[in-house]
């Protein structure tokens, strides 16, 4: 399994839906390098369909899933151009989203708001 971890939170959808393209691509390509800088070479020379587990710890909950999703959208686009995704549909990688407050003991920075992702190679359907 690959365990990334990128500083920051995701936006929620009502952020990133007002956010002008220059600053969503700047955030994007700031998640790339994340990204690619915590995987090894094995990492992005993928060939196979993925599982992604992306868990936002956040300052404060955002209540509506689809919320969480549609701010995230940038960032399975961020894993392909890094290669650690073959293709962001569904035919090669299937993606969960989670949501938990910064406090929770599981983060990784604890206090400070991060985006994990998880991947984990599956069969091909």
């Amino acid at each position: 399994m690959i365990r990334l971890v990128l500083v920051g939170e995701t936006p929620s959808l009502n952020q990133y839906a007002r956010t002008h393209w220059r600053q969503k691509h700047r955030q994007t390509k700031g998640w790339e390098l994340m990204a690619r800088s915590q995987a090894s070479i094995e990492d992005l020379q993928v060939q196979c369909r993925r599982a992604v587990r992306i868990t936002s710890y956040r300052a404060r909950l955002i209540t509506d899933h689809d919320n969480l999703v549609g701010g995230a959208k940038g960032l399975p686009d961020a894993l392909k151009r890094a290669g650690l995704l073959v293709d962001d549909s569904r035919a090669w990688c299937d993606i969960s989203y989670v949501q938990r407050l910064r406090s929770h003991p599981e983060n990784p920075m604890p206090g400070r708001s991060c985006t994990v992702v998880e991947l984990e190679n599956l069969p091909r359907p």
